[in-house]
């Protein structure tokens, strides 16, 4: 994982635990300085993505985020209305990227 991939809030594996993106210095340094490569990123799972407050549709078979209206396929593809844009995110950063760049809102841990 590189930094350029990285944003200041970004959830990322620290050591086998959850880290949040907090800074960066000029060194491309990353979670309490600590450097890029001794993080990894965060595979999206079923997990994450309640945590992140999508929730599952029966009906539509289909992850739904509600409010902006996001969906995800099972395979964890984006989708995004009403431009009907399809992106496939591995990570729980690029889907907080990604996120971000379509509706301009923070894709946090719900409590």
């Amino acid at each position: 994982m590189e930094a350029k991939e990285l944003r200041i809030g970004n959830y990322v594996d620290l050591y086998g635990t959850m880290a949040t993106v907090r800074r960066f210095d000029f060194n491309d340094r990353a979670p309490s300085g600590l450097a890029v490569d001794e993080s990894k990123p965060i595979p999206i799972t079923e997990d994450w993505l309640i945590k992140l407050g999508f929730k599952w549709s029966k009906m539509y078979n289909w992850w739904r985020f509600k409010n902006p209206y996001i969906l995800l396929n099972k395979d964890f593809s984006l989708k995004e209305k009403p431009f009907g844009i399809e992106i496939k995110c591995e990570y729980v950063h690029e889907l907080q990227n990604l996120f971000f760049a379509l509706t301009g809102t923070e894709l946090k841990i719900k409590n």
